[in-house]
């Protein structure tokens, strides 16, 4: 499906190697599929990336600092990870990218002078990444967001497919103004995130 969009359609960008942020989490299998690690990637590497935007919801308790660095290099185990960046994660590798950029775990949180710097090019960040994944439903880190969720309010109509077989196609409104109630979309740089995007795009 990722495909499709990347080489069908007009507005989706161009599936082509972008500059890679300081640090990502490299998502490969390393025979543990429960665990990742932190990237450093090296001067104008490039790559694929997902982004992911969602709510802290006060503090973390698990992220990179100073004294954590090394050990997020050498590798995370997704169980001490939230449950919003465990989806992240998941959501990721279905997408078969390699790499995802989370906040929380991509900026040591205790270095002043890399927090400047990182949130100075995070408007770069995410305008570079692949797609970007936004987890609306979550108004903290530990709520995740793959779970049921009640429908946006559409419209049902009958839809014949090339081979005869009968369907339906959902419509729904896709203005950004129009989006649901979801606790991410009441944030200002949410709205400002969407605001770029969609004049970029």
């Amino acid at each position: 499906m990722l495909d499709d969009c990347l080489e069908n359609h007009a507005r989706c960008p161009n599936r082509m190697q972008r500059l890679l942020p300081t640090r990502v989490l490299d998502l490969r299998p390393t025979g543990q599929n429960e665990s990742v690690k932190l990237y450093v990637s090296g001067n104008d590497e490039q790559g694929e990336y997902a982004a992911l935007s969602y709510c802290w919801g006060g503090a973390q308790t698990f992220t990179t600092t100073k004294m954590t660095l090394n050990d997020r290099i050498h590798g995370i185990f997704l169980s001490g990870v939230a449950q919003t960046i465990q989806d992240a994660i998941l959501a990721t590798r279905a997408l078969g990218i390699r790499y995802l950029w989370v906040d929380a775990l991509c900026i040591v949180q205790d270095d002043f002078k890399d927090k400047v710097r990182e949130i100075a090019a995070m408007g770069a960040i995410f305008r570079n990444a692949l797609v970007t994944i936004a987890a609306t439903s979550s108004s903290n880190v530990h709520e995740g967001f793959l779970s049921a969720r009640s429908p946006a309010q559409a419209c049902l109509l009958p839809f014949t497919l090339p081979d005869g077989a009968f369907g339906t196609v959902s419509l729904v409104a896709s203005d950004f103004q129009l989006l649901r109630d979801e606790p991410l979309n009441r944030r200002g740089w949410t709205f400002h995130k969407r605001m770029y995007c969609h004049h970029v795009c």
